[in-house]
């Protein structure tokens, strides 16, 4: 992933254009594979551009800890873009549900203090459409 093109595409871009950062994985076996996706929505209406970084890891046993992986990866993307576009706002996507009838929920609190105690607004489903959407597609396709 080029930071410094998808830097350079939201200056050129309207105000209102969105940028969207979000992270999913899948396991199997013993390979863990992380899939960042960072989404810049023309106008929010218009199409949009994406960018990808995957990387494979070996198996992470904790849901929680592979949760929080994701939560992090996300983060450090956008803290990247954040450096070259100070002006913009960006949306950390997490697949997380915050509902306690699913399992995701286990990392809700901590992700959620994080990404908010680095200056982002964290989003969750059924809005989190860069990370269960994008990221799940490109995990899937990788895999």
């Amino acid at each position: 992933m080029n930071i410094d093109e998808i830097i350079e595409i939201v200056k050129v871009s309207s105000p209102s254009t969105a940028i969207y950062v979000g992270c999913d994985s899948k396991q199997r076996g013993e390979v863990c594979v992380f899939a960042t996706v960072v989404v810049i929505h023309h106008d929010r209406s218009r199409g949009a551009n994406v960018f990808v970084d995957v990387e494979r890891t070996k198996r992470i046993p904790s849901l929680k800890q592979r949760i929080m992986m994701e939560t992090f990866k996300a983060v450090e993307i956008a803290m990247k873009l954040s450096y070259g576009i100070p002006d913009r706002d960006i949306e950390v996507h997490l697949d997380i549900n915050p509902s306690s009838k699913h399992s995701s929920n286990i990392a809700f609190k901590d992700a959620s203090s994080y990404v908010s105690s680095q200056g982002f607004k964290p989003v969750f489903k059924p809005y989190s459409f860069a990370a269960y959407c994008v990221a799940d597609y490109v995990c899937k396709k990788v895999y």
